[in-house]
């Protein structure tokens, strides 16, 4: 049972050959106050498969979580377009970390944490109001 909605993640388990069925676990995302970034992805994940497992007592539950961490904070998943935007251009030319936890309910979890370096945004991209204008 895969405790997610990703499609990336199904599609990796997947391509492994490993059949799953999917049940997301629909947990409040937000970091706790003071929660160090690597405890709040490893949280998440376990939350997650332990959120699935009460459903699905049978089933090996495995849940992940992944975020990217700025300076040591989580930055979020952006909303719209422009905070999408707004991300892009915090991390331009800047190192950055991309944390991700996987956890299988009643066993534990681990985290995993790759760094990443954004060469410089030479020009900003278009807003969709942009690009909807210069094809009009």
């Amino acid at each position: 049972m895969l405790a997610s909605a990703s499609p990336r993640r199904r599609a990796l388990l997947e391509q492994l050959g490993i059949p799953l069925r999917v049940d997301p676990a629909h947990l409040d995302e937000n970091v706790r106050a003071g929660e160090a970034a690597e405890r709040y992805v490893l949280r998440l994940a376990q939350e997650k498969a332990d959120a699935v497992h009460v459903r699905h007592p049978d089933a090996t539950v495995l849940a992940a979580d992944t975020a990217v961490v700025l300076d040591g904070a989580v930055l979020g998943k952006p909303g719209n377009e422009d905070e999408a935007l707004s991300m892009l251009r915090r991390l331009s030319g800047r190192t950055h970390e991309v944390m991700t936890a996987i956890a299988v309910a009643g066993i534990g979890g681990r985290c995993v944490t790759a760094e990443v370096t954004f060469a410089p945004a030479t020009e900003a991209a278009p807003t969709s109001s942009a690009l909807a204008r210069d094809s009009a």
